[in-house]
């Protein structure tokens, strides 16, 4: 009976996985063949069976190379005819950030739905010219640690929080600019988990090449938090971690692999009785994806919420929902905007 349950399980999974494709029936296209994109964004499409009808590139040679790996998808170098096709209704965009807002603007005036790799623009100004460009199409920023298991798992625990602390720490980063290039997730998460911002306090301190912002954020809701944005320290050991209080506990988060809830002891009369009696810490872990398991759960692209992030695009486009998060973006852009200026 085990044995039937459990082929039983196993066969509808399996269905489920070969569904996916069935159950997709718009055209998509894709323009970029960058690091990011081949080693994040196209697995998942592969996996979900998205059918790519053209891959762009300024390199003919990357995206045939790309158009390879999916069925009947053609190599284009030019965007005419990406944009001029009416069967395309949505289009993934990973290019560099300084070319992303032009080729996101003409892909809106033509009604395309685009998911596009942060950050889709370079400025408050240029946000706002998206916002009044966008109609009826879905407008989606891959800030994928939104949709990430550990940040669905925390965002419920939020309401009962008294403060935060949340470190960004990395090795120094030379491309473009670092607020909307890098520090934008964790000031994307720090919004969504806590609320609209009140103010914001802190100190800008260069060190060299690298730069690092102390932040102190208060919430509408009154929710303190510190945060740590930095690229003095080195890629080998980056880190993303979160703290909140919430009181009688606390929550710590190894982005995106382990979170884990460590309750404090109750005083007697206000007497510390854990320091007297050297009573045993009790935790709980609510993830840890660093098993042997090989489920999509435990994968990398899962964890990291790009799998997650990439399939509410494709659910919202062939359901024909309307999703944008412009006015999000909007606060995020006055915030990384307000940094600016220290």
């Amino acid at each position: 009976m085990l044995n039937y349950l459990a082929e039983r399980y196993k066969t509808i999974i399996k269905r489920k996985y070969f569904s996916n494709a069935q159950d997709i029936k718009s055209k998509y296209a894709f323009i970029g063949t960058g690091r990011h994109a081949t080693t994040q964004l196209y697995p998942v499409l592969q996996y979900l069976g998205v059918p790519l009808k053209y891959i762009h590139s300024r390199n003919i040679k990357n995206s045939e190379s790309m158009c390879a790996i999916f069925k009947n998808c053609i190599p284009i170098s030019d965007l005419e005819t990406l944009l001029n096709d009416n069967e395309v209704k949505g289009v993934f965009v990973s290019t560099t950030p300084k070319e992303q807002f032009g080729i996101i603007r003409q892909l809106l005036e033509k009604n395309k739905h685009v998911f596009v790799e942060k950050p889709p623009c370079q400025n408050l100004n240029e946000l706002s010219l998206l916002a009044s460009t966008h109609d009826q199409s879905i407008f989606q920023v891959n800030l994928q640690q939104r949709y990430s298991p550990s940040i669905k798992i925390l965002k419920k625990q939020t309401t009962g929080s008294k403060f935060y602390r949340i470190e960004y720490l990395t090795g120094l980063y030379q491309k473009e600019d670092v607020l909307t290039d890098l520090f934008i997730h964790p000031l994307d998460l720090a919004m969504q988990l806590f609320g609209k911002i009140k103010m914001c306090t802190g100190k800008k301190i260069i060190s060299g090449s690298a730069v690092t912002y102390l932040l102190q954020i208060t919430h509408e809701n009154d929710i303190i938090g510190d945060i740590k944005l930095s690229t003095a320290y080195h890629w080998q050991g980056a880190k993303e971690t979160i703290e909140i209080h919430t009181g009688n506990s606390l929550y710590y988060c190894n982005f995106p692999y382990e979170l884990k809830r460590t309750f404090f002891p109750t005083p007697i009369l206000g007497v510390p009785v854990d320091k007297i009696l050297h009573s045993p810490i009790r935790e709980e872990i609510l993830l840890n994806g660093h098993t042997i398991s090989t489920t999509l759960p435990n994968h990398t692209s899962y964890l990291y919420g790009f799998y997650q992030s990439i399939k509410h695009f494709i659910d919202c486009v062939e359901k024909n929902k309307n999703y944008d998060d412009f006015e999000g973006l909007k606060q995020l852009y006055e915030l990384i905007e307000q940094l600016k200026q220290l």
